[in-house]
């Protein structure tokens, strides 16, 4: 069952009013890169798409009102946001596929060498080709979304992420895709 804290959450991020941008964006002039922009973006389709697939099947959202709220927010026709969908989910996928090769390393590493803080330079220097990998990886999917919707479009859709994710970055001041090896050494 999902819990009342998370379908709170998630409203709120599903029901975030609008916000028009400014010209030029604020946001990359506040150094947010474009790859920590659509990351998070990518992350938003995931979270609605899971949370509608519960919804729905508990037979509570039988207009798909909730999958449908980015579409809507980013003034998307149905085959613009098929695309950006479509493309969103496979960047997950590839993003997902990257963190957990990321993981693996750093695990198979503390299984290896127990009670260790620091990592050798050889294992620093693989996670950070992985971090840059993540990076060209979101952005390929940026451009795959560019040539789908084409300039213009592309254009208002940028805008739109850039107003609907920037705020909610900015607030939270994060940092750049997660990098493992960092939170790894915090957490122990």
């Amino acid at each position: 069952m999902v819990s009342r804290l998370a379908i709170a959450a998630l409203r709120v991020i599903i029901t975030q009013p609008f916000i028009r941008p400014q010209s030029p964006s604020p946001f990359s002039q506040q150094g947010i890169a474009t790859s920590t922009l659509y990351f998070s973006f990518f992350g938003r389709v995931k979270v609605i798409d899971a949370f509608a697939d519960k919804v729905e099947g508990l037979g509570k959202d039988p207009l798909q009102k909730t999958r449908k709220t980015i579409e809507q927010e980013a003034q998307l026709t149905d085959q613009e946001w098929n695309s950006v969908r479509s493309i969103s989910e496979d960047s997950s996928a590839a993003t997902d596929a990257n963190r957990k090769q990321s993981g693996d390393l750093l695990w198979q590493f503390k299984a290896q060498n127990p009670g260790l803080t620091s990592y050798p330079s050889e294992l620093v220097a693989k996670t950070k080709a992985l971090d840059r990998q993540l990076a060209r990886i979101i952005l390929d999917h940026v451009q795959q979304i560019r040539a789908a919707l084409r300039d213009t479009r592309f254009q208002q859709f940028d805008a739109y992420v850039h107003a609907s994710v920037g705020p909610r970055l900015l607030s939270k001041t994060p940092p750049p895709p997660p990098n493992l090896l960092a939170s790894s050494l915090r957490n122990g």
